[in-house]
C-alpha cells in the first residue's frame, strides 16, 4: 500500500469554454462533468476548447492550433472526451478511441434500502457519462410510486413519478438512456406483505400466476414507467423464482411443472409490455435452471434442452448474469448458449461486488470482469451492464465502486479490455483522486488467510464488526491468526487516516469511513483474543482492563463510525433505511454495553459466573476444527445472522 503512479496528481490547463465555439449542449454537458474532472476555465486567456460532432463511432481528443480539440460520435462520447483532457495535457500525445458497443452501463440496485436522491443519480450520471457509458438501469422493485397501490413503496424511499421524469431529463442531455428494471415475478417479498398483496401472492416473495389482481398490478408498473421515462426497453427481472408454484397457486391449481408456469405468466407480461411500446428484457437464469439437475445456472454438462430453445421468445432480450465465475470458459459457453437462442438481444451483466458485506470487494470485481469483458468481446456482445446490487441493506455505496465501473467505460470504447493496473491509472489520472485507495478498500476482507482477489467472497469485515462479544459465534474464525487481523487491520487503519488527511472532496469521506472501521476491527479482534480466555484463566486484572479501558475506546470508535456512516448516508441517499443500520450499530452498542457491565458486575461478585463465556465455541459454517484451522474465514453476508443466533 505505497504510493505509485497511481496516486499522482497533476495540475490542469485553465480551460477557455466560449459559448460561440461550443454547441448549448456541449456547454451544459461541461458544466455538469467539470467538477468531477476538476477542469476549471478561465476566460479569455484560457487554453480554448472546440468540439466537433461526427457521424462516425470515432472519438479524438488533440491538439490544434494550441487549442484542445474533442471530435466525438454522440453526447456521452463528448463527456468521455472531456475526461480526456488530463491525459492530453500530460502526455501530449492525442488520444483515440472508438465505440465498440451498442449498449454499456449500469444496474444500479436502489432496492435494498439505500434509494439515492435525485441530486446522488444525478451525480452518478456525471460520472458514468465521463466514462462513456450510456445505460442507467434503476433496479426498482417496490422503490417507485404506483398510483392506487398506496404500500407499494411505503416507507421505502419510493421515487415518485417527478423524480423519475427529472433524473430520465438529465441522463437524457448527457446521452443517457435510463431503462427501468423491474420485478414481474419473484424479489417482491418487501411489498406483498401488505395486505393489499394478499390475493395475488403465491409465495411471501411471489406474485400468484393467472391471478387478474397480479396483471393489473404489473400493468400498473408498465403505466407508470412509460409515463416517467422515455425509453422503450424495460427489465422484466423474472429471476430466482425457485419455489414458483409451491404455494398459493399450488392449492388453487394443482401441480405443475415451474418451467411451465413461467411460460404462462411471461407470455401475459410480454404481452402487456406490448401493450405499452416495449421490447422487454429478462434475466436469463431460470430456463438455464430448469435444464440443470441441481438447479444450477452455469452447469456445463447441461445446455438448455431442445425443448427449453424453442420455448424461449423471440421477443424477450436474455440478459445472461454471472459476477462469480474465474474460468474464461464458463464465460465463453454460456455466453455462446445465449446466442444460440431466439432473443432479439443478449446482454452480458457483471458486478462491481458492492453487496458481500460492508466494503466492495474490489479485487475479485476486478478479476471476474476482465474474464467476462474479454469473453464479450471475443463473441461479440454488444450490450454490456454492470450491476451495483445492494444486498441486506445497502451498506455500501456504489460511489467506493466507481473504479470497478471505468473497465466497463474502457471496455465500450477499446478494441481490447484493459489491464486493472491501467484501469486503476486512468480513473486515477481523470478524476485526480487516489484510485489506489478506491482499489485497496478490497482489503478489508481480502485479509491474512485469504487468497487473492478474494475468490469465495468471504467477508470477516462483516462478522467481525456484528459478532457479539460475549456469545463468541465466530471466536473459532478470528482465534488462528487473531494476531495478524490485528496487524492487518491497525495497518489498514494508519494507510486510510493518511489518504484522508492528503485528499478531499468525495473520496476524504470514504477514506476517513474506511479508517474508522478498520480501527473498530482491529479492536473488535483484540476484544475477541482477549475476552474469553482472560475469563477462563481467572484473568481479573485483564478483565478490569478491558472494563475500564478497551471497552469503552472500542464502544467511542464504534459511535464515531455509526455517526459518520449515517452523515455519508443521509448525503447521498433517502432517509428511508437508514433505521436499520441504527438497528445494526444501535444493537452493537447495547451489546458491548452489556458486555461491559457483565464482567464489571462479575469482578464485584454481583454475578457468580458468566455462563455465556464458559459455553463451547464450535465454528459458525458446521466445518471441523481442523478445517478452520487451516482456512478460517467463511462468508455470510446476512446480518441477523451474524448478530445472533436466536430469532430476532
Amino acid at each position: 500500500m505505497t504510493q505509485n503512479d497511481w496516486t499522482k496528481t497533476y495540475s490542469l490547463p485553465l480551460l477557455e469554454v466560449d459559448p460561440s465555439r461550443l454547441s448549448h449542449e456541449e456547454l451544459w454537458i461541461f458544466g455538469q462533468v467539470a467538477g468531477i474532472l476538476q477542469l476549471e476555465t478561465k476566460p479569455l486567456s484560457g487554453i480554448p476548447l472546440i468540439a466537433e460532432k461526427t457521424e462516425e463511432k470515432d472519438l479524438e481528443v488533440s491538439w490544434e492550433d494550441d487549442r484542445i480539440l474533442i471530435c466525438y460520435p454522440n453526447a456521452v462520447g463528448f463527456a468521455r472526451g472531456l475526461s480526456h483532457v488530463r491525459e492530453l495535457w500530460i502526455h501530449g500525445r492525442p488520444i483515440k478511441e472508438k465505440l465498440q458497443v451498442q449498449d454499456s452501463g449500469l444496474m444500479l440496485d436502489v432496492s435494498r434500502n439505500a434509494v439515492l436522491t435525485v441530486e446522488s443519480v444525478y451525480l452518478l450520471l456525471n460520472y458514468m457519462a465521463t466514462m462513456g457509458l450510456n445505460v442507467l438501469m434503476l433496479y426498482t422493485e417496490d422503490t417507485y410510486c404506483l398510483p392506487s397501490y398506496p404500500y407499494f413503496g411505503y416507507q421505502r424511499g419510493a421515487y415518485t413519478p417527478e423524480e423519475l421524469k427529472a433524473i430520465d431529463d438529465y441522463a437524457f442531455r448527457l446521452g443517457i438512456e435510463v431503462v427501468p428494471c423491474i420485478q414481474t415475478l419473484a424479489h417482491l417479498a418487501t411489498t406483498l406483505k401488505w395486505p393489499y398483496a394478499r390475493e395475488m401472492k403465491d409465495l411471501p416473495n411471489i406474485l400468484l400466476v393467472g391471478e387478474k389482481k397480479t396483471y393489473d398490478f404489473i400493468e400498473a408498473m408498465f403505466k407508470l414507467t412509460s409515463s416517467c421515462l422515455r425509453s422503450k426497453r424495460i427489465h422484466i427481472g423474472m429471476d430466482e423464482a425457485h419455489s414458483l408454484g409451491r404455494g398459493t397457486y399450488l392449492d388453487k391449481n394443482g401441480h405443475e411443472e415451474p418451467y411451465q408456469i413461467m411460460q404462462k405468466h411471461l407470455a401475459k407480461v410480454t404481452d402487456l409490455a406490448k401493450a405499452y411500446g416495449y421490447t422487454p428484457m429478462m434475466w436469463s437464469d431460470m430456463y438455464f435452471r430448469f435444464c440443470s439437475p441441481q438447479n444450477r445456472y452455469y452447469d456445463m454438462d447441461h445446455p438448455l434442452t431442445p425443448e427449453v430453445l424453442d420455448s424461449i421468445s423471440d421477443e424477450v432480450g436474455l440478459v445472461y448474469w454471472d459476477y462469480y465465475t474465474h474460468d474464461s470458459q464458463v464465460f465463453d459457453t454460456m455466453l455462446a448458449r445465449h446466442l444460440e437462442t431466439k432473443s432479439p438481444e443478449v446482454w452480458f451483466a457483471g458486478g462491481v461486488q458492492t453487496w458481500n458485506g460492508i466494503k466492495a470487494n474490489v479485487g475479485k470485481a476486478f478479476a471476474t470482469s476482465e474474464l467476462a469483458l474479454k469473453s464479450c468481446k471475443k463473441l461479440g456482445i454488444d450490450h454490456v451492464i454492470a450491476t451495483a446490487w445492494g444486498d441486506n441493506g445497502g451498506e455500501v455505496s456504489v460511489f467506493e465502486s466507481l473504479v470497478v465501473l471505468q473497465i466497463f467505460g474502457d471496455f465500450a470504447w477499446n478494441d481490447y479490455v484493459p489491464s486493472r493496473t491501467e484501469v486503476i491509472s486512468r480513473f486515477s489520472q481523470t478524476y485526480g483522486v487516489d484510485g489506489r485507495a478506491f482499489y485497496d478498500m478490497r482489503l478489508f476482507d481480502e485479509v491474512p488467510g485469504v487468497e487473492k482477489d478474494n475468490p469465495h467472497m468471504v467477508n470477516p469485515s462483516k462478522y467481525i464488526l456484528y459478532s457479539d462479544p460475549l456469545m463468541g459465534m465466530v471466536d473459532c474464525h478470528l482465534l488462528p491468526l487473531g494476531d495478524d487481523l490485528i496487524d492487518h487491520y491497525r495497518d489498514l487503519a494508519e494507510y486510510y487516516d493518511r489518504r484522508t488527511n492528503e485528499t478531499e472532496g468525495m473520496a476524504k469521506l470514504f477514506y476517513l469511513q474506511s479508517a474508522q472501521l478498520a480501527d473498530v476491527l482491529a479492536r473488535k479482534v483484540r476484544l475477541t483474543l482477549e475476552l474469553r480466555p482472560m475469563y477462563l484463566d481467572d484473568d481479573y486484572r485483564g478483565l478490569r482492563s478491558l472494563v475500564d479501558h478497551d471497552l469503552p475506546d472500542l464502544i467511542a470508535a464504534v459511535q464515531d463510525y455509526q455517526a459518520f456512516s449515517l452523515s455519508i448516508w443521509y448525503l447521498y441517499n433517502k432517509p428511508e433505511g437508514s433505521e436499520v443500520l441504527d438497528i445494526r450499530m444501535g444493537g452493537l452498542l447495547a451489546r458491548l454495553k452489556t458486555c461491559q457491565d457483565r464482567l464489571d458486575g462479575y469482578l464485584n461478585d454481583s454475578y457468580d459466573s458468566l455462563p455465556e463465556l464458559e459455553a463451547e465455541r464450535l465454528p459458525f459454517d458446521g466445518r471441523s476444527l481442523e478445517e478452520v484451522e487451516k482456512q478460517p474465514h467463511f462468508r455470510d453476508n446476512q446480518w441477523q445472522n451474524l448478530a445472533t443466533v436466536n430469532p430476532l
